[in-house]
């Protein structure tokens, strides 16, 4: 059969269609008026002057015809001609002038010989090409095609600026129409009823042309021998056991799939796998993944008897084949809770990950492969750690992975040997020849048409193959070579004939279908089957894989031009019929909601973002739950405003704010945003316990921020929000965060206070305690030390610290406890207990991919080896730090600031440590850091040997912070290191005056600094 003809005859050759009374393409629209026929109604007799028009509308039908258009409507005197429909052609533009200039000629003849019934007549031709959406509702009741867009009535005044026996063009219609006209540029003109000037030209003269038709041939692969020769250099590399890695990189269109294939086909290896990745599964974890896998299975020898996966685990010398087999079963099942009780979430993730990678790099049976990954720029983020990981394990395998990606995009890989970036260039000018001259089987192609061919493609070898698919068609006709690739795609789907609906239908689903959701699509149970076979006869789309009913579309450029030729309530009524489907079959809760939001359903598309959102979540996805929360709330916002709908909007701002601080940081901005409308949406509600929630949030992102000023305010109306709702829970949830803000506020008794209170609430209700009992004891054992109180601090501190050490099957509970714990072993000392807190919130932030908690493993974790003498523990709290300033977490960037001073100086970079200091002073916010700040800096001055006078200024300004503040413990601390330094300068009276001060006979003597200010002061007395 020949490319494009129509076809007939078989089983299924009229498809089922949707709700298609309509379509959407571009066209050029040509309006022609018959001047001065007011006039000449007025002139003549009724039946003469239908019989003048008559005859001038034969005159238009007549050139319409005779270049390939098509009368849309008469108009009284006017007359609406569309170039380009029914059946598109890629010289559309071309033919409607020359149809305009007919029309003149043979007006112009007519009157010269009598004119129509002995009157003469003149006409005026206006012509533009656009959008339109062509109804043919009122061809049966006579009234033509129903046509809509501005293109239609651009083209009317445009004809209104032409003078009689002119025809007038648009810009954009006198540069489709090529170079084969003369014409006069008119400038710019005002147009009745259009806002913006317009430029408009006469057509002055052209040449004749003709036309023609041709048949089709495969394309033949031309050029790329330097691409297919480093490839072939790579996998004999990989052959021999040194795995290769190459990314060909370049424009959509350029070539890339097209040179994969062929270089498949000249390695002929004897394994390979390709995957495809989707725009559509950009946000889904896995998608490309779970594709691999697949693919990897498939090729093992029992693959058909369902067991391949675990054949492909006992031949792989894995650890815990028989765990890994059901790990990865589930997975393939698309059942995310089917895992061993043993694993977290983020642990049976990284398995997957590590698994997948590693059953991919060892092919089946030892044989070597090439693993092919294209478009691998729509890959989600899950899928992109595991070819990562693939990667990073095939230096010594016989695999060769190849990657097609476009020009932006980052690689989240580091370069090595192994690796190679492939950028494919537009074809040559003797290539683009070769590939059109060998596309036709007999002669016919001209040499000047090959030569406008290439010009017009300029190297890019998807073009040249979509026009000269097109020629093969129309050779005989002469036609001109198209303008426009769109143009070019939406003349071959209209060559498809009655299976142009499948197309669209298929368009619809994706670049990837079945025959069965294409059925689903067009809204019956007909079987597409046939017709998907001659779409593939057609080069239209190709099948995937063998006998599993699947297609997919040879371009993703034919596939938009399918969805884009659709009405929009067409679409519209497409992704609703397949949404539909998808949510009966199990889909992808991210899939069924990109159908929802094109359906312009917004309420059920929510709901699915929403679900794939948590989903997400729940697999430590925290970059694609974002986007997914994202999503749900874009489409919120298009509901009535509605109390549900604040609610509904609030509840998902929290959960995107979520998201953000895993991936993120607690306080990066994307946080305080979502969190600020949460706060904004729960006045709305007015619900007390919606505002607990949003300004417990908000107290969280303003004091992670370091905002230490703003958070009385949130605190305050916290606490009011609380009392308000009286729920238990919202009650403890305020006295944390009043407690949170106390705290950094110096109020050390009121934390104590709401500690205990916040402690006592949560009794009743362990199950709902969540983060707010440790906050409660970090909170309230921080309070006690500051006071010296140590039964507080044995009541509220001691029992953190043991969570903090208690591994329990809560990965995100283990994280709150070990870090609060890790706060609070650091500010009581520099001990084995502070190095192991932060050991272990390290390698549980690490495996729950929250690599940002990590911040206060490294400051604390560094500070207490630094302080022991470790050399490196400097190094680590510097990475901590610059981590910290990268997430902007703000809060404690003084004390951080600090310890990193405290690391230097105790390491011998007292210099290092001043400038460190320096940085400290800049950010402190909370009087007892202050008074710190101002003891490290007095060290480090003393070990530079400054001036005295320098460094006890020092002291004294620590010494004045904030004196009403009770602050013993601090105050006794800067009074110790100060009475030392004066020790050593000789002056024991001082230093006794110094620390008699502090009034050591009144605080509890089992204070580590008690015990300390005792020797210190025994000390003075013996000198």
């Amino acid at each position: 059969m020949a490319t494009g003809e129509p076809v007939s005859g078989d089983v299924g050759a009229t498809a089922p269609a949707l709700d298609a009374t309509g379509e959407r393409r571009q066209l050029t629209v040509m309006f022609c008026d018959l001047a001065g026929s007011t006039a000449m109604a007025n002139r003549l007799d009724p039946e003469m002057h239908k019989e003048v028009v008559e005859g001038y509308y034969d005159i238009v039908a007549d050139a319409v015809s005779t270049w390939g258009g098509h009368i849309g409507t008469y108009l009284g005197d006017g007359v609406l001609a569309f170039f380009g429909y029914p059946v598109s052609r890629e010289d559309n533009t071309a033919r409607a002038v020359l149809a305009g200039l007919q029309i003149q000629e043979t007006i112009e003849g007519v009157n010269a010989n009598g004119g129509v019934n002995g009157e003469a007549i003149a006409a005026r031709v206006g012509i533009h090409v656009g959008l339109v959406v062509l109804d043919e509702m009122g061809v049966d009741s006579g009234h033509g095609i129903h046509a809509m867009g501005d293109a239609v009535n651009l083209a009317a005044r445009i004809q209104d600026a032409a003078a009689n026996g002119d025809v007038f063009v648009s810009a954009a219609a006198a540069r489709l129409a090529g170079p084969g006209f003369e014409v006069e540029d008119r400038g710019e003109c005002v147009l009745k009823g259009i806002d913006e000037p317009q430029r408009l030209f006469r057509v002055v003269d052209t040449d004749d042309r003709s036309a023609g038709d041709g048949s089709p041939d495969e394309l033949a692969f031309v050029g790329r021998d330097a691409e297919r020769g480093l490839l072939a250099a790579r996998w004999e590399l990989a052959r021999a056991g040194q795995g290769e890695t190459v990314v060909l990189r370049g424009d959509p269109g350029i070539g890339k799939s097209r040179l994969v294939r062929q270089v498949v086909r000249d390695l002929d290896p004897p394994l390979s796998y390709t995957v495809e990745c989707s725009p559509y599964e950009a946000n889904t974890p896995f998608a490309v993944a779970r594709s691999l896998l697949e693919a990897r299975l498939a090729e093992e020898p029992n693959a058909a008897g369902g067991d391949a996966l675990a054949h492909a685990l006992d031949a792989e010398r894995g650890a815990e084949p028989e765990e890994s087999r059901l790990l990865l079963q589930s997975f393939l099942d698309g059942d995310d809770t089917a895992r061993s009780a043993a694993l977290t979430p983020v642990e049976a993730r990284h398995r997957v990950i590590e698994r997948i990678a590693e059953l991919i790099a060892t092919p089946a049976g030892g044989a070597a492969a090439v693993v092919v990954v294209e478009d691998i720029q729509w890959a989600d983020p899950s899928s992109l750690e595991v070819v990562a990981a693939l990667l990073a394990r095939i230096a010594t395998s016989p695999v060769l992975v190849v990657l097609t990606a476009r020009p932006d995009f980052e690689t989240p890989w580091s370069d090595s040997s192994n690796r190679n970036t492939l950028w494919l260039t537009r074809l040559a000018e003797d290539e683009i020849r070769d590939l059109v001259s060998n596309a036709i089987s007999r002669s016919g192609l001209s040499d000047d048409v090959i030569d406008a061919v290439i010009a017009r493609t300029d190297g890019v070898p998807l073009f040249a193959e979509e026009l000269t698919r097109h020629l093969q068609d129309q050779i005989n006709d002469g036609d001109l070579i198209p303008d426009s690739l769109s143009d070019s795609l939406l003349a071959r789907l209209d060559r498809l004939g009655n299976d142009r609906p499948v197309a669209q239908a298929a368009a619809v689903i994706g670049r990837e279908f079945s025959a069965e959701e294409v059925s689903r699509v067009l809204g019956g149970d007909q079987d597409c089957a046939v017709a998907l076979q001659r779409l593939e006869r057609e080069d239209v789309v190709e099948r995937v894989g063998a006998g599993v009913g699947r297609f997919r579309f040879r371009h993703a450029l034919v596939q938009q031009a399918a969805y884009d030729s659709l009405l929009l309530r067409t679409r519209r009524q497409a992704h609703e019929r397949l949404a539909e489907f998808l949510t009966d079959d199990g889909f992808a809760a991210e899939v069924i909601a990109r159908h929802w939001t094109a359906a312009e359903r917004p309420t059920e598309a929510a709901e699915q973002w929403r679900l794939a959102g948590d989903r997400a979540m729940r697999a430590a996805a925290h970059l694609e739950a974002a986007e997914h929360f994202a999503a749900a709330i874009d489409q919120l916002t298009l509901l009535p405003l509605s109390a549900e709908r604040h609610h509904d909007e609030m509840d998902l701002q929290l959960k995107l704010a979520g998201a953000c601080q895993f991936s993120k940081g607690f306080a990066a901005q994307e946080v305080q945003s979502a969190v600020s409308r949460a706060m904004a949406l729960s006045e709305l509600t007015g619900e007390p316990g919606d505002q607990v929630q949003t300004l417990y949030g908000a107290l969280t992102t303003t004091t992670s921020s370091g905002q230490i000023s703003a958070v009385d305010p949130i605190a305050r109306r916290l606490s009011e929000a609380a009392e308000a709702s009286g729920d238990p829970i919202d009650l403890a949830t305020a006295h944390v965060g009043c407690g949170s803000a106390a705290l950094n506020l110096a109020r050390f008794e009121e934390v104590l206070e709401r500690s205990r209170a916040a402690l006592t609430l949560l009794e009743g209700y362990p199950r709902q305690a969540g983060t707010n009992a440790p906050l409660a004891r970090l909170y309230g054992g921080l309070a006690a030390y500051q006071l010296g109180d140590i039964d507080a601090l044995v009541e509220l501190g001691d029992p953190l610290l043991e969570w903090g050490e208690t591994p329990t099957d809560d990965p995100f509970g283990d994280l709150i406890n070990t870090n609060m714990a890790l706060i609070l072993s650091k500010t009581l000392a520099p001990d084995e207990r502070t190095v192991r807190l932060a050991d272990r919130l390290r390698e549980i932030a690490i495996d729950n991919g929250l690599d940002f908690m990590t911040v206060f493993a490294d400051l604390y974790g560094g500070w207490a080896r630094a302080m022991q003498g470790d050399v490196d523990g400097v190094a680590m709290v510097q990475r901590g730090l610059e981590l910290q300033l990268a997430t902007q977490q703000y809060l404690y960037l003084d004390d951080s600031f600090r310890s990193l001073a405290e690391a230097q100086l105790h390491n011998g970079d007292s210099l290092g440590g001043l400038e460190s200091i320096g940085q400290a002073v800049r950010h402190v916010a909370q009087p007892h850091h202050e008074i710190h700040v101002y003891r490290v800096r007095a060290e480090l001055l003393a070990a530079l040997d400054a001036d005295p006078a320098d460094i006890d200024r020092e002291y004294i300004r620590g010494r004045d912070v904030e004196p009403g503040v009770r602050m013993p413990v601090a105050r006794l601390q800067l009074a110790l290191s100060r009475a030392r330094w004066m020790l050593a300068r000789g002056d024991s009276s001082t230093a006794r005056a110094v620390v008699d001060a502090c009034r050591v006979d009144d605080m509890d003597p089992r204070l580590f600094d008690v015990v300390q200010a005792r020797a210190v002061l025994e000390e003075c007395g013996s000198a």
